[in-house]
């Protein structure tokens, strides 16, 4: 059974709902005018208020304060230097939790599921859930719990709930696994549903039971609804010292600047590296490699140093100008040349190339060979 690595970007999640990188402030904007995160209000209001003061300042430094993965790592740099256009700087500390929150808010209300009330059933998103659909195949054919690994740079919690709805165990990682067979889901970025133990302060990951998500679903009497982070994490204890969980999810930026204050995080990104190292196939599926993303450059250049024998790298995405093949071709090395492939997918849709059978689906079974 060949080693392989799926890695997935914002584009395998805008099936659910979730908006791209380059839509997010606008999607932000629109739940904020609709009066759907009145309990963040100040935050989304202070996060724009300082977007309209940095437009000024940033007219020449070409940074895209359209894009939230720039205004996430500018919020950030700008609570280390001290320095962040003409905010002032006793806001400048408060913009970077306002951030967070706004990122967390915009996708609590913006990843949707599918609730059956004939069957009391949640299903997750159809994408995810048709990839692990296939994923359960090939586990029943040699159980790829070992030879499979999921690297995921989004927040969302779409794929984790379609591995527990398929009953297929994983493992974050945070700590040393417990099941060695266990597929490994590493979200380089943090997650909706990790916090920190205000008791002993590890990083904790709040799992989705079919039985709460049911019961979520159900409270809302509709066919379809969302998983706010508040509700997931609600009432959750420290399995370690019983302690409470803040309650604050775990995101990272999707930028150079991730290892100041998450080192819990760094057992995560060696095994990452150690997954590459190791790969026989790397499937991208919508992840556009965006030029801030340096971390993962020099995460895919050092982690892919190892003696596996690199059958495939393929990337599924949307690129109707071709940008984010140039990317690729950019990263890759020349002895890897040959072996690369861009499937440039107009439809931009998920659940659709898994379902038509084609290379997408070719390349999961890959993993079965």
């Amino acid at each position: 059974m060949q080693k392989t690595v799926f890695i997935f970007g914002a584009g395998a999640s805008t099936e659910t709902g979730g908006p791209l990188m380059n839509t997010f402030l606008d999607r932000a904007r629109d739940l904020l005018a609709g009066g759907k995160v009145e309990d963040s209000r100040d935050d989304f209001q202070g996060v724009f208020k300082a977007l309209v003061r940095l437009r000024d300042v940033f007219y020449k430094s070409g940074i895209d304060l359209d894009n939230i993965e720039s205004v996430f790592g500018a919020f950030e740099m700008g609570r280390i230097i001290g320095k962040l256009g003409g905010c002032p700087e006793d806001e400048i500390a408060s913009l970077a939790q306002s951030i967070r929150r706004l990122i967390v808010r915009t996708l609590d209300e913006s990843i949707r599921y599918t609730y059956h009330p004939e069957r009391q059933q949640a299903s997750p998103p159809v994408g995810y859930g048709e990839f692990v659909s296939l994923i359960k195949e090939m586990n029943r054919k040699g159980g790829c719990g070992s030879a499979c690994s999921l690297l995921t740079f989004n927040y969302d919690i779409a794929l984790d709930y379609a591995l527990t709805h398929a009953d297929i165990p994983y493992d974050y990682y945070l700590e040393p696994p417990t099941d060695k067979n266990a597929l490994r889901l590493l979200k380089l970025h943090g997650s909706l549903n990790w916090s920190r133990c205000s008791k002993c302060e590890r990083t904790k990951a709040q799992r989705l039971s079919m039985e709460k998500v049911r019961e979520l679903a159900s409270s809302r009497l509709v066919s379809s609804f969302t998983l706010p982070a508040a509700a997931i994490m609600a009432q959750s204890r420290c399995e370690h010292c019983s302690g409470s969980l803040t309650g604050q999810p775990i995101i990272v930026p999707p930028t150079w600047n991730k290892t100041e204050g998450h080192g819990e995080l760094t057992t995560i990104w060696k095994q990452a590296a150690i997954e590459l190292g190791q790969a026989e196939n790397i499937i991208c599926i919508g992840y556009s490699l965006p030029e801030s993303d340096l971390f993962f450059r020099y995460l895919f250049a050092l982690g892919t140093v190892g003696e596996a024998h690199l059958r495939r790298f393929w990337v599924f995405d949307p690129d109707p100008v071709h940008l984010v093949e140039e990317r690729y071709r950019r990263l890759i090395g020349r002895g890897i040349e040959h072996r690369f492939r861009f499937f440039n997918d107009d439809a931009g849709l998920f659940g659709k190339t898994v379902q038509g059978r084609g290379a997408l689906w070719e390349a999961i079974q890959a993993v079965g060979q």
